[in-house]
Parts: structure tokens; sequence; C-alpha cells
């Protein structure tokens, strides 16, 4: 699945219920859903319902959203049951699908979505690669010494649901599990992310 992300999008809605909402008008200073995305198209979306809210992914078309799937909200984890005569939505990016560095310079990345896959450690003058389905062990890219490619996987780590990655400099070792499909092909390629560069 694809999934289009757009700017300044937020509209009013008047739909009550679990249903596909109706999408009435983007707000001042907005964009409508309709002047960014094509009718199937797949995003990203929050609704503010007064003290109700839902983060998910939903489908655009002529002017409706369907609540395709919930990723986190205010009923649970569920569809909330809109009863407001106003409600907002608006494209976001769900905290669960941002990539962010922490505090100790380690690259966290919700991988959560990838293929099933169990690693082992590379071997000296490798690092793990993507190939579009699998995680693999694979020839260390161009500019990297085998340093960095011990301190790249070093620095992978995921909420404990999802993956956890650890790499000794003095032992390697890697353990990892990682649980459903989602992520397309093309999302990650090359995994080389040493810690003593900037990212």
């Amino acid at each position: 699945m694809t999934i289009y992300l757009r700017d300044r999008v937020k509209e009013l809605t008047n739909t009550v219920g679990t249903g596909a909402l109706t999408l009435l008008s983007a707000q001042s200073g907005f964009r409508s859903f309709s002047s960014t995305l094509n009718n199937g198209d797949s995003t990203y979306y929050c609704i503010e319902s007064e003290t109700q809210w839902e983060v998910g992914i939903g489908t655009y078309n002529s002017n409706t959203l369907s609540r395709d799937t919930v990723l986190s909200s205010s009923s649970g984890g569920s569809l909330i049951n809109i009863t407001a005569a106003r409600t907002f939505v608006y494209i976001t990016i769900p905290a669960a699908k941002m990539p962010f560095i922490d505090p100790y310079g380690e690259l966290n990345l919700s991988l959560n979505t990838l293929s099933d896959v169990n690693l082992t450690a590379p071997a000296t003058g490798q690092a793990l690669l993507y190939n579009g389905s699998i995680w693999l062990n694979s020839a260390l890219p161009a500019g990297y010494s085998n340093e960095e490619a011990q301190d790249a996987i070093g620095g992978i780590l995921v909420d404990t649901s999802s993956v956890s990655f650890a790499y000794s400099d003095g032992t390697p070792s890697i353990s990892a599990s990682v649980r459903s499909s989602g992520i397309t092909a093309v999302s990650y390629t090359h995994l080389t992310l040493p810690t003593n560069r900037e990212v």
C-alpha cells in the first residue's frame, strides 16, 4: 500500500457514527483533500471531535474518506462513534510511523510492518540490506569501514512488540523478529546508519 502525505490539509465533516467521513470544506489557511489527493489514494488521518480523537489509515474517494485501519484512538484503538455536529479531519503522520533520533543518537524506526524475518550477525565486511522483500547480509556499501558498519547495526532500536537489534563491536550478535507485512519494497533499501556521523 502506498501512503500519500500532503501538507496543510484539514476539512470539516458533519458525519456521525463510525462510517466513512463526508468532507465538506477546507478550513481557513488549509487545503482540501480533493485538491491534494486522487480517488483511491490512501493517507494517514486524524479526526478531532470535541474530546474524541482517532488516528488511522483512510482512503479518499470523491469527497469522502473511509476509515480503513485505526492505529490509535480515544476509544482504545477502535473507531470512535462521532456524535458532535462539527468534526475536523486532517492529514497527519502518526507517532508510531515516525522515525526519530533518540537522546543516545540511535535511530528508532518502526519496522513492525516488514515481512517476517530472522536475522543473523553479518560477517566482517558486511552490512544489512533490504532487497525489496527480506533483510539479508550484504557487502558493505562503498565509503563505510567495518567499524562504521558495526556502529550502524548498533543504532537500530524499536519497541519490544516489533524488533530490537543489538551489535557488539567485540562479539557480533544480532537477534531479531519482525512481524506483519505492509512496507513497500521501495521504502527501505540500504541500512547504513553510523552513529559517529551526522544524520
